[in-house]
């Protein structure tokens, strides 16, 4: 027997709740036992709450028909069931008519249950009236979703205008730490508390995933359905800037609409937190820093190949932990020199540009300024992305609306390069002695008993310092700091050794190195 293949879809929630589905259901159910079809439901065609208007179910359950079909998994011959032509398309009736004739043409009979309309090649070339008929469809579904999307946009259009002047509530929707009462936003104070918090913590060098296991091990009640807090929420609260007032609507493709909102926190502390997360991405720097003790996670690269470098220890059978080119580890680099932990400190304390003797207070005024710097670069980054964006945008054709969009973006762009250009040149002021405070000196004198506690406060002081640490050979080390100063060091042999050396303690305290006759490294036990 034929089969046939039942395609629902429905675009709204008011569908959705309604009685579509099942209607669309039962009315393909009624035509397959009328006329003798299996209704083969394997394929699963429905398409809950998606459009066709734009022709995004090709992207779903209809595009995985027609690949089907491609692929021979439906037979020629087949039914397609739809309520009526609109289900398919409802784009333009050029566009609509497309979609119909590939069904077709690749065997398919498709069936309107509406009016038991059949569309078949020999339907269409032969019988005029049925082109007409399916032309004349496409035509008014194309019309009505033309006209309600015209609509919904004009009333969009009046809530953010209202918005704008009066500060009106547009929805009843908003986000987790607010609520609205008599049409406008108030904050929860409670959850109000955590997004500061959370602000305060991510400024501080905290990263999103310590945080929310934080609020676990607090037991801070979730916002919404979800059991527990996920480190990717806690990344959407950090990342949004309805915590500063801001609305942007429309994913950025309108113009903002600030004071929207109540602020928790003010601009400048969003754009810190901004700043200091986009820090964390560009280093590696992560919690593995305090299990593997690497406080160069990703900052220390090898000179010669560019790859990480990266702490190897091998337990009682080795000469202690090192520091190696990862990339030498598999024989694709020829640095490989191994770093012994002696180097660490004095490698932390040419990095941090800091001398245990030479501290003094105008440190944290050049450690503001670079701040300073690190955030306006970041405003200025987000803006240029906005307007490029919205650029593009309107290059597509997406139309003149996007024109004040972009005007607006322009001119945030402009007034954060006034602001970085302002802030370079605080730092400019400031002697460039070093980021650092005296907490950090304690670290550099060991003034810290748990060496975990020691790698991991040790591993934030750089990574909010430096850029990057490239290991050289013959005990070679370059520093790139984030104010733009660089240095060089040279260590001598004994805070590193070349591979297949067994280094052994001198009297006087240096490091030697010792080989057998043959050149071979000489067995040695742990002393």
């Amino acid at each position: 027997m034929t089969r046939a293949y039942s395609y629902l879809r429905c675009s709204t929630p008011e569908q959705l709740r309604g009685d579509s589905f099942r209607r669309q259901a039962e009315g393909s159910a009624r035509y397959a036992a009328e006329n003798g079809l299996i209704l083969d439901d394997t394929l699963d065609l429905n398409d809950r709450g998606i459009s066709a208007f734009k022709g995004a179910n090709r992207d779903a359950s209809l595009g995985r028909f027609l690949a089907a079909v491609e692929e021979g998994r439906v037979a020629k011959g087949s039914y397609l069931l739809v309520e009526s032509l609109d289900r398919l398309s409802r784009q333009t009736a050029r566009k609509a008519l497309r979609t119909l004739e590939e069904i077709v043409e690749a065997g398919i009979t498709v069936v309107t249950l509406s009016d038991r309309a059949v569309y078949t090649v020999e339907a269409i070339d032969n019988d005029p009236l049925a082109l007409m008929r399916a032309l004349l469809v496409m035509m008014r579904a194309h019309e009505e979703s033309s006209l309600k999307s015209t609509r919904v946009a004009g009333a969009w259009a009046r809530k953010r205008d209202r918005a704008r002047q009066s500060g009106e509530a547009m929805t009843r929707r908003c986000p987790g730490w607010l609520e609205i009462k008599d049409g406008r936003y108030v904050q929860i104070e409670n959850r109000a508390v955590i997004v500061r918090w959370l602000f305060e913590q991510a400024i501080s060098g905290r990263g999103k995933r310590t945080l929310a296991a934080e609020l676990n091990r607090r037991s801070e009640p979730v916002w919404g359905r979800g059991k527990r807090w996920h480190d990717s929420y806690v990344q959407k609260i950090l990342a949004s800037v309805a915590v500063f007032g801001r609305h942007a609507p429309l994913a950025g493709r309108e113009a903002p609409i600030d004071n929207y909102f109540p602020a928790v926190v003010d601009e400048d502390t969003y754009w810190r937190a901004q700043a200091a997360l986009g820090t964390r991405r560009t280093s590696g720097a992560t919690a593995e820093i305090g299990r593997s003790g690497n406080v160069f996670h990703g900052i220390g690269v090898c000179q010669t190949c560019g790859g990480a470098m990266h702490f190897v220890d091998k337990g009682a059978r080795s000469h202690g932990p090192v520091l190696v080119c990862g990339e030498s580890r598999v024989g694709q680099c020829e640095n490989t020199d191994r770093w012994l932990p002696d180097s660490t400190r004095l490698i932390c304390i040419a990095a941090l540009d800091i001398e245990g003797s030479g501290y003094s207070t105008s440190q944290e005024t050049a450690r503001a300024a670079h701040d300073a710097v690190v955030t306006a670069k970041t405003r200025v980054e987000a803006f240029e992305r906005r307007a490029a964006s919205l650029m593009e945008a309107i290059a597509a054709g997406a139309g003149a609306s996007l024109a004040a969009a972009h005007a607006a973006a322009e001119m945030d762009l402009a007034t954060a390069r006034r602001s970085l250009a302002d802030a370079e040149a605080g730092l400019r002021a400031v002697t460039p002695s070093g980021d650092d405070t005296e907490w950090i000196l304690e670290l550099l004198r060991g003034q810290v008993e748990d060496p975990k506690t020691w790698n991991k406060n040790m591993a934030a002081a750089l990574t909010r310092t430096v850029k990057k640490i490239e290991f050289g050979r013959e005990g070679s080390v370059r520093i790139e700091r984030r104010n733009g100063t660089t240095a060089s060091a040279e260590f001598p042999h004994g805070f590193w050794r070349r591979r297949g050396e067994i280094l052994v303690e001198h009297n006087a305290g240096w490091w030697t190195s010792e080989r057998g006759p043959d050149g071979r490294q000489r067995k040695r036990g742990k002393k």
